[in-house]
């Protein structure tokens, strides 16, 4: 891994995320100058920016989206609550066009960094609050990567699911297996048209993850 920085950006590595036959190379900010955002904006900040690594889900949505490309080609895609694009940068070898999303600044600006850094033209990244329903694009497939962490967000989510799937979209939702979102997976299976487990190995460990597509 190479470290080092970047203007506009937090300093930040570079890792290589292996998908397929293909790796995407990924810029993310060092966890001490993350820290030290916090530590500064503290009234601004979340206490963790979860936007800031690369978490097994969104490893796990990105190698599911290159297993079943069919899914996302020439199609327009959205992704919401992005992170750092991992899996929207998957989608992108085969999309029409991408959205790709988050609601910190932040965390777009990595997103560019990391669209130009693997050359992706046909991803934009954009800052979208999937809390402003209304303000959210249209989209054939959306992806959604380790959103329900907070079970208060339940609610608005499945909304959110609910609005995409009226509208006919495919929607691709990759989520740990946490005994907290019992109730919200349930409710995903009332839509779902096809569920599987992958699981990827994260800081040493192997972590299971459901790819529910609906």
């Amino acid at each position: 891994m190479h470290f080092c920085h970047m203007p506009d950006l937090l300093p930040f590595y570079t890792c290589v995320q292996t998908i397929g036959q293909r790796d995407i190379h990924l810029q993310v900010p060092t966890p001490s100058a993350v820290a030290a955002v916090v530590r500064t904006n503290y009234h601004e900040s979340p206490a963790n920016p979860y936007w800031a690594q690369v978490w097994p889900a969104a490893r796990a949505l990105a190698r599911y989206i290159d297993e079943h490309s069919t899914l996302v080609r020439d199609k327009i895609v959205l992704e919401l609550g992005a992170g750092l694009g991992l899996p929207s940068l998957a989608a992108a070898a085969y999309a029409k066009a991408v959205c790709c999303s988050d609601a910190d600044p932040r965390a777009v600006a990595f997103i560019r960094a990391n669209a130009d850094l693997n050359k992706c033209r046909t991803l934009e990244a954009c800052v979208l609050d999937w809390n402003q329903l209304h303000q959210l694009p249209a989209a054939d497939v959306l992806l959604l990567s380790d959103v329900n962490y907070d079970p208060t967000d339940f609610p608005r989510l499945l909304e959110l699911i609910h609005h995409y799937h009226k509208q006919g979209s495919c929607i691709l939702l990759a989520t740990p297996q946490r005994l907290l979102a019992k109730s919200f997976a349930a409710e995903l299976l009332l839509l779902c048209q096809e569920a599987e487990e992958l699981m990827v190995e994260h800081a040493g460990k192997g972590v299971w993850i459901n790819i529910y597509h609906l």
